[in-house]
Protein backbone atom coordinates (compact mmCIF):
# COMPACT_ATOMS: atom_id res chain seq x y z
CA UNK A 1 0.00 0.00 0.00
CA UNK A 2 1.52 3.27 -0.79
CA UNK A 3 1.07 6.48 1.54
CA UNK A 4 0.82 9.88 0.12
CA UNK A 5 3.75 11.84 2.01
CA UNK A 6 2.18 14.49 1.78
CA UNK A 7 -0.89 13.35 3.52
CA UNK A 8 1.16 12.13 5.82
CA UNK A 9 2.85 15.65 7.06
CA UNK A 10 -0.71 16.61 7.13
CA UNK A 11 -2.50 14.33 9.48
CA UNK A 12 1.15 15.05 11.72
CA UNK A 13 0.59 18.63 12.03
CA UNK A 14 -3.26 18.53 13.11
CA UNK A 15 -2.09 15.64 16.19
CA UNK A 16 0.78 17.92 17.44
CA UNK A 17 -2.55 20.90 17.15
CA UNK A 18 -4.79 18.93 18.71
CA UNK A 19 -2.47 17.83 21.51
CA UNK A 20 -0.70 21.04 21.86
CA UNK A 21 -4.05 22.86 23.27
CA UNK A 22 -4.87 21.61 26.43
CA UNK A 23 -0.91 22.10 27.24
CA UNK A 24 -1.67 26.48 26.89
CA UNK A 25 -4.86 26.23 28.84
CA UNK A 26 -2.79 24.68 31.78
CA UNK A 27 -0.16 27.82 31.49
CA UNK A 28 -3.01 29.75 31.56
CA UNK A 29 -4.50 28.12 34.63
CA UNK A 30 -0.57 28.22 36.39
CA UNK A 31 -0.17 31.84 35.41
CA UNK A 32 -3.75 32.81 37.41
CA UNK A 33 -2.81 30.67 40.04
CA UNK A 34 0.12 33.08 40.69
CA UNK A 35 -0.84 35.94 40.82
CA UNK A 36 -1.08 37.63 44.68
CA UNK A 37 -2.73 41.43 45.37
CA UNK A 38 -3.94 43.72 48.10
CA UNK A 39 -6.67 45.01 48.31
CA UNK A 40 -7.85 48.34 50.31
CA UNK A 41 -11.91 49.08 51.73
CA UNK A 42 -12.34 51.86 50.82
CA UNK A 43 -10.91 52.79 48.15
CA UNK A 44 -10.01 56.10 49.23
CA UNK A 45 -9.62 55.96 52.93
CA UNK A 46 -10.77 59.55 54.73
CA UNK A 47 -8.42 60.68 58.11
CA UNK A 48 -9.47 58.87 61.00
CA UNK A 49 -11.69 56.38 58.51
CA UNK A 50 -11.38 53.03 59.42
CA UNK A 51 -9.36 50.71 57.17
CA UNK A 52 -9.10 47.25 55.83
CA UNK A 53 -6.51 45.79 53.87
CA UNK A 54 -7.32 42.26 52.22
CA UNK A 55 -4.53 39.58 51.67
CA UNK A 56 -5.91 37.61 47.90
CA UNK A 57 -3.42 34.59 47.60
CA UNK A 58 -4.18 32.47 44.30
CA UNK A 59 -0.53 30.39 44.66
CA UNK A 60 -1.56 26.94 45.73
CA UNK A 61 1.92 26.52 47.01
CA UNK A 62 1.60 29.27 49.55
CA UNK A 63 -1.49 27.31 51.56
CA UNK A 64 -0.16 26.66 54.96
CA UNK A 65 2.41 29.45 55.42
CA UNK A 66 2.61 32.34 58.08
CA UNK A 67 0.86 35.20 57.36
CA UNK A 68 2.78 38.47 59.11
CA UNK A 69 1.20 41.75 59.16
CA UNK A 70 3.28 45.22 59.79
CA UNK A 71 2.04 48.20 60.40
CA UNK A 72 4.50 51.13 59.80
CA UNK A 73 7.12 48.17 60.47
CA UNK A 74 5.17 47.07 63.77
CA UNK A 75 3.99 43.78 63.62
CA UNK A 76 0.19 43.62 64.06
CA UNK A 77 -0.01 40.52 66.31
CA UNK A 78 -4.32 40.18 66.21
CA UNK A 79 -3.68 40.21 62.51
CA UNK A 80 -1.42 36.92 62.48
CA UNK A 81 -2.25 34.36 59.45
CA UNK A 82 -5.42 36.48 59.12
CA UNK A 83 -5.81 37.43 55.32
CA UNK A 84 -6.98 40.99 56.43
CA UNK A 85 -5.88 43.36 58.80
CA UNK A 86 -8.08 47.07 59.99
CA UNK A 87 -6.52 49.68 61.07
CA UNK A 88 -7.43 53.61 61.52
CA UNK A 89 -6.08 55.89 58.79
CA UNK A 90 -3.97 58.18 59.94
CA UNK A 91 -4.37 62.59 59.68
CA UNK A 92 -4.03 64.23 56.37
CA UNK A 93 -0.82 64.61 54.86
CA UNK A 94 0.06 61.16 56.92
CA UNK A 95 1.02 57.89 55.21
CA UNK A 96 0.62 54.69 56.55
CA UNK A 97 2.84 52.06 55.24
CA UNK A 98 1.07 48.29 55.20
CA UNK A 99 2.97 45.00 54.76
CA UNK A 100 2.12 41.31 54.75
CA UNK A 101 5.33 38.75 54.38
CA UNK A 102 4.57 35.43 53.49
CA UNK A 103 6.80 33.01 55.64
CA UNK A 104 7.72 28.94 54.83
CA UNK A 105 10.17 27.74 57.55
CA UNK A 106 11.57 30.88 58.48
CA UNK A 107 12.10 31.89 55.20
CA UNK A 108 10.33 34.71 53.20
CA UNK A 109 8.52 33.69 50.33
CA UNK A 110 6.78 36.62 48.97
CA UNK A 111 6.07 40.15 50.38
CA UNK A 112 3.71 42.61 49.48
CA UNK A 113 3.02 46.47 50.68
CA UNK A 114 0.72 49.06 50.01
CA UNK A 115 0.72 52.61 50.69
CA UNK A 116 -2.67 54.19 52.60
CA UNK A 117 -2.52 58.32 52.08
CA UNK A 118 -5.76 59.41 54.11
CA UNK A 119 -7.49 62.08 51.66
CA UNK A 120 -10.91 63.96 52.21
CA UNK A 121 -12.93 64.42 49.78
CA UNK A 122 -16.16 66.18 49.66
CA UNK A 123 -19.20 67.09 48.06
CA UNK A 124 -20.72 70.37 48.55
CA UNK A 125 -24.85 70.80 47.11
CA UNK A 126 -26.06 73.78 46.35
CA UNK A 127 -29.51 73.62 45.47
CA UNK A 128 -30.84 76.28 43.18
CA UNK A 129 -34.25 76.68 44.78
CA UNK A 130 -36.63 79.08 46.04
CA UNK A 131 -36.35 79.49 50.57
CA UNK A 132 -37.14 83.35 52.12
CA UNK A 133 -34.39 84.96 54.10
CA UNK A 134 -35.81 84.23 57.10
CA UNK A 135 -35.57 80.57 56.65
CA UNK A 136 -33.35 78.57 58.97
CA UNK A 137 -33.10 75.68 57.17
CA UNK A 138 -31.51 75.06 53.81
CA UNK A 139 -33.44 74.98 50.68
CA UNK A 140 -34.01 71.49 49.17
CA UNK A 141 -33.27 70.20 45.52
CA UNK A 142 -36.99 69.15 44.03
CA UNK A 143 -37.89 66.66 40.75
CA UNK A 144 -36.66 69.64 37.77
CA UNK A 145 -34.67 71.87 39.76
CA UNK A 146 -31.20 72.96 39.15
CA UNK A 147 -28.35 71.75 41.47
CA UNK A 148 -25.02 73.08 41.75
CA UNK A 149 -22.05 70.54 43.07
CA UNK A 150 -18.11 71.38 44.20
CA UNK A 151 -15.92 68.60 45.28
CA UNK A 152 -13.04 69.27 47.57
CA UNK A 153 -10.00 67.55 47.38
CA UNK A 154 -7.60 68.06 50.32
CA UNK A 155 -4.42 65.85 51.54
CA UNK A 156 -3.15 67.81 54.10
CA UNK A 157 -3.62 71.24 51.65
CA UNK A 158 -6.61 71.93 49.35
CA UNK A 159 -5.86 70.68 45.73
CA UNK A 160 -6.56 73.01 43.21
CA UNK A 161 -4.42 71.36 40.61
CA UNK A 162 -5.46 69.96 36.90
CA UNK A 163 -7.31 67.09 37.53
CA UNK A 164 -10.01 64.97 35.83
CA UNK A 165 -13.12 64.56 37.20
CA UNK A 166 -16.48 62.22 36.27
CA UNK A 167 -19.58 62.87 37.55
CA UNK A 168 -22.60 60.46 37.57
CA UNK A 169 -26.21 60.51 39.03
CA UNK A 170 -26.96 57.09 39.28
CA UNK A 171 -25.09 54.82 36.06
CA UNK A 172 -25.47 58.47 34.24
CA UNK A 173 -22.52 60.52 33.49
CA UNK A 174 -22.53 63.72 33.52
CA UNK A 175 -21.34 66.01 31.38
CA UNK A 176 -21.05 63.77 28.59
CA UNK A 177 -18.04 62.31 30.04
CA UNK A 178 -14.87 63.67 32.01
CA UNK A 179 -14.00 67.07 32.47
CA UNK A 180 -10.98 68.46 33.34
CA UNK A 181 -9.65 71.54 35.31
CA UNK A 182 -13.23 72.47 36.73
CA UNK A 183 -14.52 71.03 39.87
CA UNK A 184 -18.20 72.08 39.71
CA UNK A 185 -20.77 70.65 37.60
CA UNK A 186 -24.71 71.84 37.28
CA UNK A 187 -27.35 69.49 36.70
CA UNK A 188 -30.99 68.59 36.66
CA UNK A 189 -32.43 66.44 40.25
CA UNK A 190 -33.79 63.56 38.43
CA UNK A 191 -37.36 62.01 39.47
CA UNK A 192 -37.53 60.16 42.47
CA UNK A 193 -37.38 60.94 45.39
CA UNK A 194 -33.52 59.99 46.22
CA UNK A 195 -30.54 60.30 43.93
CA UNK A 196 -26.62 59.21 44.40
CA UNK A 197 -23.84 61.75 43.17
CA UNK A 198 -20.55 60.56 42.56
CA UNK A 199 -17.68 62.26 41.53
CA UNK A 200 -13.84 60.54 40.63
CA UNK A 201 -10.81 62.50 40.29
CA UNK A 202 -7.97 61.50 39.02
CA UNK A 203 -4.78 63.56 37.95
CA UNK A 204 -3.70 63.80 34.23
CA UNK A 205 -1.84 60.51 34.27
CA UNK A 206 -4.89 58.26 34.76
CA UNK A 207 -4.24 57.73 38.46
CA UNK A 208 -6.78 58.05 41.10
CA UNK A 209 -6.58 60.57 43.20
CA UNK A 210 -10.20 59.85 45.33
CA UNK A 211 -14.09 59.67 45.11
CA UNK A 212 -16.57 60.16 46.47
CA UNK A 213 -20.65 59.48 46.55
CA UNK A 214 -23.35 60.97 48.39
CA UNK A 215 -27.07 60.49 48.88
CA UNK A 216 -29.54 63.12 48.64
CA UNK A 217 -33.83 63.53 48.88
CA UNK A 218 -35.36 65.43 47.03
CA UNK A 219 -38.53 67.70 47.99
CA UNK A 220 -41.85 68.50 46.38
CA UNK A 221 -42.63 72.34 45.60
CA UNK A 222 -44.82 73.89 48.70
CA UNK A 223 -46.92 76.96 49.14
CA UNK A 224 -46.70 78.77 52.35
CA UNK A 225 -48.72 82.32 53.07
CA UNK A 226 -47.64 85.07 55.77
CA UNK A 227 -49.18 88.19 56.01
CA UNK A 228 -46.67 91.42 55.16
CA UNK A 229 -47.67 94.47 57.39
CA UNK A 230 -47.05 98.04 56.04
CA UNK A 231 -45.18 98.96 59.42
CA UNK A 232 -43.36 95.31 60.48
CA UNK A 233 -42.94 94.19 56.94
CA UNK A 234 -43.68 90.57 56.46
CA UNK A 235 -44.68 87.57 59.03
CA UNK A 236 -42.45 84.94 60.25
CA UNK A 237 -45.14 83.04 60.99
CA UNK A 238 -46.93 81.25 58.00
CA UNK A 239 -50.92 81.56 58.16
CA UNK A 240 -52.09 77.73 58.73
CA UNK A 241 -55.48 77.89 57.63
CA UNK A 242 -57.36 81.04 57.74
CA UNK A 243 -56.60 84.99 58.55
CA UNK A 244 -58.89 87.07 60.54
CA UNK A 245 -58.97 90.34 58.36
CA UNK A 246 -58.93 92.88 62.02
CA UNK A 247 -58.61 95.98 59.49
CA UNK A 248 -60.28 97.27 56.22
CA UNK A 249 -57.27 95.18 53.92
CA UNK A 250 -54.70 92.45 54.46
CA UNK A 251 -51.60 91.86 52.11
CA UNK A 252 -50.87 88.01 51.38
CA UNK A 253 -47.56 86.32 50.29
CA UNK A 254 -47.44 83.49 48.86
CA UNK A 255 -43.79 81.68 49.32
CA UNK A 256 -43.21 78.43 47.35
CA UNK A 257 -40.20 76.59 49.29
CA UNK A 258 -38.16 74.56 47.27
CA UNK A 259 -39.24 75.44 43.69
CA UNK A 260 -36.57 76.37 40.80
CA UNK A 261 -35.20 79.52 41.35
CA UNK A 262 -35.55 79.75 37.18
CA UNK A 263 -39.30 78.87 37.88
CA UNK A 264 -39.84 81.36 40.64
CA UNK A 265 -38.24 83.98 38.45
CA UNK A 266 -39.97 83.27 35.58
CA UNK A 267 -43.56 81.17 35.89
CA UNK A 268 -45.32 80.19 32.37
CA UNK A 269 -48.36 80.23 35.22
CA UNK A 270 -49.05 82.57 38.07
CA UNK A 271 -52.62 83.16 39.20
CA UNK A 272 -54.20 84.58 41.84
CA UNK A 273 -58.15 83.69 42.51
CA UNK A 274 -60.26 84.89 45.06
CA UNK A 275 -63.68 82.62 45.22
CA UNK A 276 -62.10 80.75 42.11
CA UNK A 277 -62.29 83.82 40.16
CA UNK A 278 -58.66 84.93 38.61
CA UNK A 279 -57.68 88.01 39.94
CA UNK A 280 -55.77 90.68 37.79
CA UNK A 281 -53.09 91.47 40.50
CA UNK A 282 -51.30 94.81 39.74
CA UNK A 283 -49.24 94.45 43.03
CA UNK A 284 -45.30 94.25 41.20
CA UNK A 285 -44.70 91.66 42.93
CA UNK A 286 -46.67 88.68 41.31
CA UNK A 287 -46.34 86.72 44.97
CA UNK A 288 -48.28 89.02 46.84
CA UNK A 289 -51.82 90.19 47.01
CA UNK A 290 -53.97 92.89 48.84
CA UNK A 291 -57.31 92.00 49.72
CA UNK A 292 -60.01 94.50 50.63
CA UNK A 293 -63.03 93.67 53.00
CA UNK A 294 -65.95 93.64 51.22
CA UNK A 295 -68.62 92.69 54.00
CA UNK A 296 -69.03 92.13 57.68
CA UNK A 297 -69.27 88.69 58.96
CA UNK A 298 -68.28 86.71 56.03
CA UNK A 299 -65.79 84.64 53.94
CA UNK A 300 -63.47 84.43 51.02
CA UNK A 301 -61.38 81.47 49.52
CA UNK A 302 -57.90 82.82 48.11
CA UNK A 303 -55.96 80.13 46.39
CA UNK A 304 -52.28 80.86 44.69
CA UNK A 305 -50.74 78.99 41.58
CA UNK A 306 -47.34 79.05 39.99
CA UNK A 307 -46.08 76.82 37.95
CA UNK A 308 -44.11 75.69 34.94
CA UNK A 309 -45.40 73.97 31.69
CA UNK A 310 -42.54 72.41 30.41
CA UNK A 311 -41.43 70.87 33.92
CA UNK A 312 -44.62 70.30 34.89
CA UNK A 313 -43.50 68.83 38.81
CA UNK A 314 -42.16 71.96 39.40
CA UNK A 315 -45.16 73.88 40.86
CA UNK A 316 -47.09 74.60 43.81
CA UNK A 317 -50.65 75.49 44.11
CA UNK A 318 -52.52 75.97 47.77
CA UNK A 319 -55.04 78.38 49.44
CA UNK A 320 -56.51 79.77 52.57
CA UNK A 321 -59.78 81.19 53.88
CA UNK A 322 -60.23 85.15 54.70
CA UNK A 323 -62.66 85.81 57.42
CA UNK A 324 -64.13 89.63 57.77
Amino acid sequence: MIIDMNLMRVLLLLIIVIFAQPVAAQLDTDFLESQTNLSITPDFPRPGQLTNISFANYNSQLYGADIIWRLNGEVVADASNQKEVEFIAGDLGDTDVVSVSVIRDSRVIQSYSIDVRPTYVDIILEPQTRTPDFYKGRASPSVGSQINATVLVNNSKLLTGDYIYTWRIGNRVLEGGPIRGTNKVSFDTPRGSKSTLTVDVSDTNGNSVGRRAIYFRSSKPELVFYESNALYGQSHTAISDSLVLIGTAATIIAEPYHLDIRTYNNPDVNEWEIDRNEQANTNPNPYQITIQKVSEGGTSNVSFHVRSTTEFLQGAQDSIQIVF
